[in-house]
């Protein structure tokens, strides 16, 4: 039986170099499984993330980092048989591996997607949806903080996991994103990390070795290029490609076509590459 774990982060900042300061974890009943403070291993003081969840270098004296709990949190997060929420996910995942933990979720649910999909308010970029505040969301769904504030990791997950079930009892059931953490990052770095989500989603044998080799686009960033994993209504599965902003749905029946001249055996170890946006572009014109 599919579980879930909604959590949340209070970090040093948004940046490559950013740590994370708390994390707070709740079960599907609201219950909670971790809510913890963690000294970070390289900041010594960040004032603007501070003026937003108040968290001061003063509150982590004598905290340990967060690596003290890196086998706990890694076994909640990488576990086979839970589904992680989270509002932004991408973001806390990322920083939780800057922070160095590996964490590698099955399954994945993003509610500030899934509600920006379900708005459908037009954002500032065009094609893309409006992403609304967590606090935003949760007012249009009538959550009660009660006597906690926003910006704190266990409130903001609670709060998380209020706005998940709204949405689920609304659209259905969550769409499965294994990328979800890879957000804002190269394209490429799904390919040197994450071999065994991808030969999924391609139906290929795992024993084979695959990289991403459509490397020649110098004219887009690599990070301007995303993939994702959506369920349909109708229970079809597709890949949504983003690139050069406009986004491209690829069919699961479409995807052997697709591994022809996106994927190729490789011998050597493996190393990122940029993606080709474009020839993903024309591959995906038919749809």
């Amino acid at each position: 039986m599919m579980k879930i774990i909604v959590f949340d982060t209070e970090t040093t900042g948004v940046r490559v170099t950013d740590e994370v300061l708390s994390l707070a974890m709740v079960d599907g009943e609201g219950s909670v499984l971790l809510d913890r403070l963690y000294a970070p291993q390289s900041h010594k003081e960040w004032p603007q993330a501070q003026q937003v969840h108040h968290i001061s270098p003063q509150d982590l004296v004598g905290m340990p980092t967060i690596l003290s709990d890196k086998q706990e949190i890694e076994a909640l997060l990488n576990d086979e048989d839970t589904m992680l929420v989270g509002y932004n996910l991408g973001f806390d995942l990322r920083l939780l591996r800057q922070s160095g933990l590996s964490i590698h979720p099955h399954r994945t649910y993003d509610v500030m997607e899934a509600f920006a999909e379900y708005r459908k308010v037009p954002g500032t970029q065009r094609g893309k949806w409006r992403k609304f505040k967590l606090t935003e969301c949760a007012a249009y769904f009538q959550y009660d903080w009660q006597d906690t504030k926003a910006h704190g990791a266990l409130a903001d997950s609670l709060a998380t996991l209020h706005c998940y079930k709204k949405l689920a009892k609304i659209i259905g059931g969550p769409a499965s994103n294994p990328f979800a953490g890879y957000l804002g990052l190269p394209f490429s770095r799904i390919a040197a990390d994450e071999l065994r989500e991808l030969k999924k989603l391609l139906n290929l044998p795992l024993q084979k070795d695959i990289i991403y080799v459509n490397d020649q686009n110098e004219s887009l960033p690599a990070d301007e290029v995303t993939i994702t994993r959506v369920l349909q209504p109708s229970g079809t599965c597709v890949l949504s490609i983003t690139a050069g902003g406009q986004s491209h749905d690829v069919l699961a029946d479409f995807l052997a076509e697709m591994q022809k001249t996106g994927f190729r055996k490789v011998e050597q170890p493996l190393v990122s590459r940029r993606p080709a946006p474009a020839e993903m572009a024309e591959q995906t014109s038919l749809f």
